[in-house]
């Protein structure tokens, strides 16, 4: 069978619309989202869906939103039908939209005192209206002052919107609030401008002292500036209601800014009065007998090129005296009151100029006569009398004076005095010169003197420089003197002291070959005083037998003598010749480095033996002349073998390296000549030096070249002691040779 399922009805609910800014439509917008369905199966699916119209598009709260037709929607939907219950409308608000407004201007304006403004806003646009909406806006408008600017701030007050639509709208904050217009000055009228009276001073300008305007609103403060105005008579003359065109006026106060004048010219009427001319007359005067002067004068209150007429004039008379000067023919213009001074013309004396010769004498000397210059006398008319002078014949000024000199009552004599000078004499003084031997009294020190007047005579006398050395002293002035009426010139000379003669004889002196010289002694006469000889006398070199001259040496008697030096001889005698010796000189000098069997590190390795004069004496002497020369690296040991006496020098050392043998002869200097290799000559034998094995000192070191030269030195001091051997200029040449052999000694 079959049957059918009707749908069930429903109703819904809970549909809202939502609030909106007014947009200038009815559209709401519908939320279905919240819908419930009263009598819907549990667990069907529905939804409902719909459009929603505000009544109108206006501004409103709790508006009614009408739905449209509702459709139901969902898995379910087919199984059921919307009853008439269901909802049908809901409420919604909508709110005012926001807007700016813009555009509005304020009219520009003539000052009236003040602040307001009139404001147009018929060009007024509205941002965010909706097109097809009518607005209008109205507001009013004050200026920040009252005063006269460009681009003066207006400021509005409330904004108030009108038209159809105003409802539906609200201004924001960013709507206009201000706008620009400017006040301009209002114009007005100079009523009257008073000018001061003037004196004539020869231009047209005038002075304005006050002026008033009309036309000023309320309490306004303005007044009339004419300090930089220009007013002008129309002519210069004197006069009175003269016509005066000024311009250049200007306003002046608080409010004056706010003005402005319909003309700053204005014509009105003023007086110009004399000016007075002082005129005095300038004193004039000559001198008896000459031409008048031109009768001058002093002139003020002229105007620019105004000038006087006319001439001054003067009282009859030409007698020494007084004459008055009088205005005469001088006037001056209808402009001027003239004012006249008088003065005098005088008739003086004439003067006559005496000018005294300044003059001089030397003292001792007769006045000269006293003479003069004159100036001023007229035609032949001559003075009378002389000049004298103050009295006194000393060095020094004297005045010059009138005396009897006189002119007539013509003149009035004016005298320039002078001087007469007495300058001093000179006096030449010119001291001797002196001489004297050092250690003897001074002589007297005399001089020539010239140049001296009548009796007068020198006081104190001349000195000269201390000292007492040999030398030369300046004799000078001292105390020598001429009195004040004199010049001393003083030509000094010199005190010579000489030289004193010391004799010094030297004595005789002698000694025997090898002992100490005596003292060297002399004799002295001329000594002054406590004066002694210094320094001591010497000899000639040499030490064998013979005779040496004794020499002054370092003797010395000082600067203020001159030493005759006597001198004498010095003898070295002979020894007496001990027993059993022989006569001949000979010399064996040998030095033998070399090593005992045992290579004992502390047996000599050098002797030097020496053979002078075959006398065992020498041998202490050898051992004293090699000692400096050790360094602290030689034993020094004096040793005999026969008859030959020397010194033994000794090292420790330790043979090296392998024996090397080198022989280097040489042969002593007789007769100045350097004798053939391999040659014996008289009373000399030849020196052999000859090395085996080279040694090292102690510490593993290489004797140095010092040992051996210290070695070399030695052995040539005591050559140099050989009688009858003369080392003069070949003494290098030996040393040289020597130096040689002991490098080949001491060469590895």
């Amino acid at each position: 069978t079959t049957a059918d399922i009707t749908a069930k009805e429903i109703t819904v609910s809970g549909i809202t619309a939502s609030n909106k800014i007014y947009d200038g439509t009815t559209d709401a917008t519908v939320n279905t989202s919240a819908a419930t369905f009263t009598g819907m199966i549990t667990g069907d699916n529905l939804t409902v869906s719909t459009s929603g119209t505000f009544g109108d598009k206006n501004v409103g709260t709790g508006k009614t939103v009408t739905f449209g037709a509702l459709t139901l929607g969902g898995t379910d939907a087919g199984n059921y039908v919307l009853a008439d219950a269901t909802q049908s409308s809901t409420t919604a608000d909508i709110t005012a939209k926001e807007i700016t407004v813009s555009g509005i201007t304020a009219s520009n304006k003539i000052y009236d005192g003040t602040t307001d403004a009139t404001v147009n806003t018929s060009a007024a646009t509205f941002t965010g209206m909706i097109t097809g909406d009518n607005l209008t806006v109205s507001t009013s408008g004050t200026f920040g002052d009252k005063n006269v600017a460009t681009g003066k701030t207006v400021t509005f007050g409330a904004l108030t919107l009108g038209g159809m639509d105003a409802g539906n709208y609200v201004l924001v904050d960013a709507s206009q609030k201000t706008t620009t217009a400017d006040i301009t000055a209002k114009e007005i009228s100079i009523n009257g401008v008073t000018i001061a009276d003037k004196i004539y001073d020869g231009n047209t300008t005038a002075t304005i002292t006050g002026a008033t305007v009309s036309g000023v609103i309320g309490s306004d403060v303005v007044s009339v500036d004419f300090s930089g105005a220009n007013a002008n008579f129309v002519n210069a003359n004197v006069g009175t209601g003269i016509l005066v065109n000024a311009d250049g006026l200007a306003l002046a106060g608080a409010d004056s800014a706010n003005y402005k004048l319909t003309s700053n010219a204005f014509e009105t009427t003023g007086n110009i009065t004399k000016a007075t001319v002082t005129v005095t007359a300038d004193a004039q005067s000559k001198v008896y007998g000459e031409t008048d002067p031109s009768l001058t004068y002093q002139v003020s209150g002229l105007v620019g090129s105004d000038a006087l007429t006319g001439e001054l004039s003067r009282d009859a008379g030409e007698n020494v005296g007084t004459y008055a000067i009088t205005q005469g023919t001088l006037a001056a213009s209808a402009n001027y009151d003239l004012v006249f001074t008088g003065a005098d013309l005088t008739i003086t004396k004439a003067t006559v100029t005496v000018t005294a010769d300044a003059l001089s004498k030397v003292y001792g000397e007769t006045d000269p006569t006293l003479t003069y210059n004159v100036t001023g006398l007229v035609g032949s008319d001559a003075l009378t009398g002389e000049l004298t002078r103050d009295a006194g014949e000393n060095v020094g000024t004297y005045a010059i004076t009138q005396g009897t000199l006189a002119a007539s009552s013509n003149y009035d004599l004016v005298f320039n005095g002078a001087d007469l000078t007495i300058t001093k004499a000179t006096v030449t003084v010119t001291a001797d010169a002196q001489s004297k031997v050092y250690g003897e009294t001074d002589p007297s020190l005399t001089y020539q003197v010239s140049g001296l007047v009548g009796n007068d005579a020198l006081t104190g006398e001349l000195t000269r420089d201390a000292g007492e050395n040999v030398g030369t002293y300046a004799i000078t002035q001292g105390t020598l003197a001429a009195s004040a009426n004199y010049d001393l010139v003083f030509n000094g000379a010199n005190l010579t002291i000489t030289k004193a003669t010391v004799t010094v004889t030297a004595d005789a002196q002698s000694t025997v070959y090898g002992e100490t010289d005596p003292t060297l002694t002399y004799n002295v006469t001329g000594l002054v005083g406590s004066d002694a000889l210094t320094g001591e006398l010497t000899r000639d070199a040499g030490e064998n037998v013979g005779t040496y001259a004794i020499t002054q040496g370092t003797l010395s008697a000082g600067d203020n003598y001159d030493m005759n030096f006597t001198g004498a001889l010095f003898t070295i005698n002979a020894k007496p010749e001990e027993p059993g010796t022989g006569s001949e000189p000979s010399t064996d000098i040998s030095v033998n480095p070399s090593f005992n069997a045992d290579n004992d590190a502390s047996s000599p390795d050098y002797r030097v033996y020496g053979k002078p004069q075959r006398e065992a004496a020498r041998t202490a002497w050898l051992q004293d002349a090699m000692a400096p020369f050790t360094g602290g690296k030689f034993s020094v040991t004096a040793v005999e073998d026969g008859r030959r006496h020397g010194v033994e020098l000794g090292f420790d050392a330790t043979p090296i390296s392998t024996s090397v043998q080198t022989h280097h002869e040489m042969y002593g200097i007789h007769d100045d000549e350097i004798l053939d290799d391999h040659k014996v000559f008289d009373r000399y034998e030849h020196h052999v030096i000859e090395a085996q094995e080279p040694v090292r000192m102690d510490g593993d070191t290489e004797m140095d070249l010092s040992a051996a030269q210290d070695v070399m030195d030695a052995l040539e001091d005591l050559l140099l002691e050989i009688p009858a051997v003369e080392l003069t200029a070949k003494a290098s040449q030996f040393h040289d040779d020597f130096d040689a052999a002991l490098n080949d000694l001491l060469t590895i």
